[in-house]
């Protein structure tokens, strides 16, 4: 069956002006001088006559809004150049940056992607050996085994019905191919930690083999972020100094529920997952906020009912966890359209969304 990749129609359907192009290596330089003015505006805070909530909600939205109005010619370079001064300035933004020195600073911000393990200069590099000999196993497993199973034509799972069987096994395999593709990351890792022979976390922990929406989140997906958002979101003091001591002391009144507050988690990065989507494709669906929004309420009820019926927080055990597994593979393949949608309708590498032919 022919379609075309924007056969199916989302139910929101929101179109952004064209972008400004710049090339690639511009582009990189126009970051690289933001960054250094958040790191200049951050290590001045006190100096600055806004509130600490103020100020990172302002660089918030700076951030939010760069990206949609200036773009490279290659769609999924975009998804980098939006994703990695967010995930920059979100930690820089939760140090006191004004009492660290550069030093300081950049051992902070590694910290969120080196494993809390002691220094052990021959093993560290044998692991980072480890990582990129794995991500180019996922690389080779993904052309070979996962590849020849999918539609020539993408559009073509948004084009069966949602709980329709083949739909439910694409939405599978191409989270695998997610999962797979990101084995780049793994390759890139492996190389930075037998370089400087540092121990360096595994970005993901077998995945699929997870046995909640919680343990999906919280231990096997995207680890590097998880830690970021876990120290944005629920080690709140250190991002306050001492010249913002009543600021701390409004924010620890006002503070939800941790339960709350990961359900937020999971709706910022909802908004996030859209900006992304924005600026790769002019297009906004909310699409990507409903999958967040969906597994942030899961995740808030698993934890509340365990919470309410008095469960202990031990990993089910032998045919429990196996059901388990299988209950939220079914979870992920029902609602992972809703996250798959938006690449699959208007990802084509033979054009580009800003009106230029591609080079």
């Amino acid at each position: 069956m022919s379609l075309p990749l924007c056969a199916v129609e989302p139910w929101v359907d929101v179109t952004l002006p064209k972008p400004i192009v710049l090339p690639g290596y511009e582009l990189i330089l126009f970051y690289a001088t933001v960054l250094l003015i958040d790191y200049t505006i951050l290590c001045n805070e006190s100096r600055i006559p806004l509130t600490a909530t103020q100020l990172r909600v302002l660089m918030a939205m700076v951030h939010a809004t760069i990206p949609q109005i200036v773009v490279s010619p290659n769609v999924s370079n975009n998804m980098f150049f939006a994703a990695f001064p967010w995930f920059v300035v979100s930690c820089c933004a939760s140090l006191p940056l004004e009492r660290l020195t550069v030093k300081q600073t950049y051992d902070a911000f590694t910290k969120i992607i080196l494993a809390p393990e002691p220094k052990v200069e021959n093993r560290n590099r044998w692991e980072g050996c480890v990582k990129v000999v794995r991500g180019t196993g996922k690389l080779i497993f993904l052309s070979r085994c996962i590849e020849p199973w999918l539609p020539k034509n993408n559009a073509y799972l948004l084009s069966l019905p949602w709980l329709d069987w083949k739909s439910l096994v694409l939405t599978v395999l191409y989270g695998i191919k997610g999962y797979c593709f990101l084995g780049v990351v793994d390759i890139g890792m492996g190389i930075q930690q037998f370089v400087f022979a540092e121990p360096v976390i595994d970005l993901f922990n077998s995945p699929i083999l997870s046995s909640s929406p919680r343990d999906f989140w919280s231990r096997r997906w995207n680890k590097a972020v998880r830690n970021l958002l876990h120290h944005i979101i629920f080690m709140r003091d250190s991002r306050f100094d001492g010249t913002k001591a009543k600021d701390a002391k409004r924010h620890e009144k006002a503070v939800p529920s941790k339960n709350i507050l990961g359900l937020l988690v999971f709706v910022v990065s909802g908004v996030f997952h859209e900006l992304l989507i924005l600026s790769m494709f002019r297009k906004m669906t909310l699409e990507n906020l409903t999958f967040f929004t969906l597994q942030g309420i899961a995740v808030y009820v698993q934890l509340t009912v365990r919470k309410s019926a008095g469960w202990t927080k031990e990993d089910s055990q032998g045919l429990m966890r196996v059901l388990c597994i299988g209950c939220h593979l079914m979870f992920l393949a029902v609602t992972g359209r809703f996250f798959l949608a938006p690449y699959l309708r208007y990802y084509d590498p033979t054009k580009d969304p800003y009106g230029h032919s591609p080079s």
